[in-house]
């Protein structure tokens, strides 16, 4: 991808493109900007091997969450009926 130095240069040869986005909680604002600038190549390296690094955490805890609910009988540990 690019660096922040380049996206500055991306940015002054290719001019500013300001715009909104409008809509209620949910409704996927935030992903669209995230993926537009993905697309155009202006999310930063350090930032893109940050994501890749929380991804591979995140997927270790649903892996050792998983397996405290088959350890559980299929429950939580600590659950209880309402």
């Amino acid at each position: 991808m690019t660096t922040p130095n380049e996206t500055s240069a991306i940015t002054s040869a290719k001019g500013l493109l300001r715009f909104i986005t409008c809509g209620s909680v949910d409704d996927g604002k935030s992903t669209l900007l995230g993926r537009l600038l993905y697309d155009a190549g202006l999310v930063p390296d350090d930032q893109l091997a940050a994501l890749a690094r929380d991804s591979r955490r995140q997927r270790a805890v649903a892996t050792d969450v998983q397996g405290s609910t088959s350890v559980a009988g299929g429950r939580m540990p600590g659950a209880t009926d309402v």
